[in-house]
């Protein structure tokens, strides 16, 4: 789905840059995830990693839904 939403938010001479920042992020996340959230969890337990997960997840979420998020279509 979020590969769509790029093809369709993204000029298509750029698709190639935008899908490999989007494939290199997500690489980085799969990696330093499991870290931060072990970290956490060994800190404060395992209530406070499912809190900083759900705090993470709304903060993504109010990013997403603000007006500057969407640029429109491509030009």
């Amino acid at each position: 789905m979020t590969m769509s939403l790029l093809a369709e938010s993204v000029a298509a001479e750029s698709w190639g840059v935008a899908f490999g920042i989007r494939q290199g992020m997500q690489r980085v996340a799969a990696i330093l995830s499991p870290i931060a959230f072990g970290l956490v969890t060994t800190a404060s337990g395992v209530e406070s990693a499912f809190l900083v997960g759900a705090a993470a997840l709304l903060g993504a979420v109010l990013i997403l839904a603000s007006p500057g998020a969407h640029l429109g279509p491509p030009t």
